[in-house]
């Protein structure tokens, strides 16, 4: 697409996907109890350079995004309360009795942007004295390593099922007792009470209450939580600079042409 916005006749739209990317950490690892110290989940929020990666490092490809719900979805917020600040997170793990040269491995898939955006986690994470090693793996391989919690710390997406909250709050905010192995149970989040509050949000009839719901779930987890979410995905389309009305839904369904002219 670099390319292609260097050609006059020719304008690059760029429109939110689904996917959302997240760091997120295995709280029930043995060989490194950091994992479940909050503090680690704290201090990291503040250990990555979010501008620089969806500016810089991936030439917008993909937005800086801090909560579970995709922009474009009902009720998504879309603050952003963190930034890259290496002394905030130093005092952090200081508090918290993380010692400095806490090593943990990185698990992502073998490929860009995730080799790229691994590198870019491992510099920042070093300044505040986190050692991450990198496993590059399969996606597929990934994919078990997750469901069998065979992981400390991964970098990976997740794309909602449907177009509406629960899609995402139902696996991010939920896990019970013989319930499903959601990412929740994946990163080992013992959740009772946000669970009960997602199980609540889906069954709420009225709109405006249901989206305040949700989004105090997404508060919740955008707070205090063993994923840091950092970016959305971004569907990039070459169109004519003749081309109007244009449109791309979140849903990738969502397409509709009869709004679409030419001038």
């Amino acid at each position: 697409f670099a390319t292609l916005k260097n050609q006059s006749n020719v304008r690059v739209a760029s429109y939110p996907s689904s996917l959302i990317y997240y760091l997120g950490f295995n709280t029930q690892d043995k060989q490194q109890p950091a994992l479940g110290n909050p503090a680690l989940w704290q201090a990291a929020r503040w250990l990555v350079d979010y501008d620089s990666l969806s500016t810089q490092l991936l030439k917008g490809q993909y937005q800086t995004h801090q909560t579970f719900l995709p922009a474009g979805f009902d009720g998504a917020l879309t603050n952003q309360p963190f930034h890259y600040d290496v002394a905030k997170a130093k005092a952090i793990l200081a508090k918290g009795g993380i010692k400095p040269g806490t090593r943990l491995s990185l698990t992502i898939i073998n490929q860009p942007p995730y080799s790229d955006v691994a590198q870019a986690l491992q510099a920042s994470f070093a300044k505040a004295d986190i050692q991450l090693d990198i496993e590059p793996v399969a996606e597929s391989e990934l994919w078990g390593k997750m469901r069998g919690r065979h992981f400390q710390s991964i970098f990976i997406y997740w794309g909602a099922d449907y177009v509406d909250a629960n899609s995402n709050a139902s696996t991010f905010a939920y896990n019970v007792a013989g319930g499903p192995k959601t990412l929740a149970w994946r990163v080992g989040w013992n959740i009772p009470e946000l669970s009960a509050k997602t199980r609540a949000a889906a069954a709420e009839s009225d709109v405006k209450k249901r989206t305040a719901l949700y989004q105090e779930l997404q508060t919740e987890v955008q707070q205090n939580s063993p994923y840091v979410v950092t970016l959305q995905g971004q569907q990039q389309v070459g169109l004519g600079k003749n081309i109007q009305g244009d449109y791309q839904g979140i849903g990738v369904s969502l397409l509709y042409f009869d709004r679409i002219s030419k001038r």
